[in-house]
């Protein structure tokens, strides 16, 4: 078998050992661009097998190879795909350091042209942050560049410790540039603080011939500790205002007089109770027999609703507190009833004598 290959623009038809073989006419059947499936117009090959002169772009070709001698080899229709490249390099370039976000008259202009750099030494202080670099691209012959590079920024490598921070140029026609504030946080942020960089443009792209990374000149940025902005990893471990919180405002309150004169009130009915007896000389004595059981359980019932109405205001909830009372309620509605009913049996059988048990 024959194998059809493409190599430097050129059409070579070899063996499997890749040696050449001879006698084969190759010819160029159609060719197409893949991206917008135009056909080139009377596409040939030169008699040395080299491609006919394309713009740049991906391309599909349909090869035609037919061999001398047909006894060892057969006649093959093939497709290949090539990428024709074009040549766009850095033209020259243009650097302010200004006191303003626009340049002005007065402001000095650094120059270069590919591939020299700028060798004027350039110092950044605290009243000079703005960087403006503007820079062209050509195409072969000096021309407008054929095909529009893909990537095309400027990278600031710290000298010092070896890294770099990459930024997007912006385009204009032929022409790109950025604007650069260098004591902004998107320098200072993305950057390795102060210090000698390089200044550089990468230039590059899939239909670009080669890329190009071209040093424009060497900048020496610095601004005093005090004015440096803080950093986003700064910020974030910085000190921050303590918080204070009020959760819930104490509720007002009764003066302490007023709460005891009100417990007195209320504790009061109990000891007109104990002296109302003593003074009427009345005899508070239980019954006896089963009337006693009785009538030790109501007085307990009303014992135990004040022992429930203290625990209701110590640890008991709402609920807790009527599911006590409903217990209790029963015990001294029953006791209470069967206690009232032996009291009038007893004074139905005195004959409705006074005596009280």
């Amino acid at each position: 078998p024959m194998v059809v290959s493409i190599a430097s623009g050129m059409v070579k038809v070899t063996d499997v050992q890749g040696k050449a073989v001879p006698g084969v006419t190759t010819s160029l059947v159609k060719a197409t661009n893949t991206v917008s499936k135009a056909a080139v117009s009377d596409a040939k090959l030169a008699a040395d097998g080299s491609l006919p002169k394309m713009a740049a772009g991906v391309y599909s070709l349909t090869l035609k190879v037919v061999p001398e001698n047909k006894g060892v080899y057969s006649e093959q229709v093939t497709t290949r795909e090539t990428t024709v490249t074009a040549k766009v390099a850095p033209k020259s370039a243009a650097l302010y350091v200004t006191r303003s976000s626009k340049i002005s008259d007065q402001d000095l202009k650094h120059l270069a042209k590919y591939p020299r750099s700028i060798t004027e030494d350039l110092l950044v202080d605290e009243s000079e942050h703005y960087l403006h670099l503007k820079f062209g691209l050509a195409g072969e012959g000096k021309k407008k560049p054929e095909v529009e590079p893909d990537q095309v920024f400027v990278q600031f490598t710290h000298v010092q410790k070896g890294k770099s921070a990459v930024f997007l140029a912006q385009a204009s026609g032929n022409v790109y540039g950025l604007k650069m504030n260098l004591g902004g946080s998107d320098f200072t942020d993305n950057t390795f603080g102060p210090g000698l960089y390089h200044l550089s443009v990468i230039v590059g792209g899939a239909l670009l011939e080669k890329s190009y990374n071209w040093k424009i000149a060497e900048l020496q940025v610095k601004w005093p500790a005090e004015s440096k902005p803080a950093s986003a990893a700064e910020k974030a471990l910085s000190a921050k205002p303590e918080i204070s919180h009020i959760f819930q405002e104490a509720a007002r309150t009764p003066n302490v007089l007023i709460s005891l004169v009100f417990t007195l009130v209320v504790l009061a009915p109990l000891a007109i109770v104990y002296l109302g007896i003593d003074y009427l000389g009345l005899e508070l004595r239980f019954p006896s027999g089963t009337q006693r059981l009785w009538a030790m359980g109501f007085l307990g019932s009303l014992v135990a609703y004040l022992v429930l109405n203290l625990l209701y205001f110590l640890v008991l909830n709402i609920f807790q507190a009527l599911a006590g009372l409903s217990v209790v309620s029963v015990v001294a509605t029953l006791a209470g009833n069967r206690a009232l009913n032996f009291l009038n049996a007893a004074r139905k059988a005195g004959g409705g004598s006074k005596k009280t048990d």
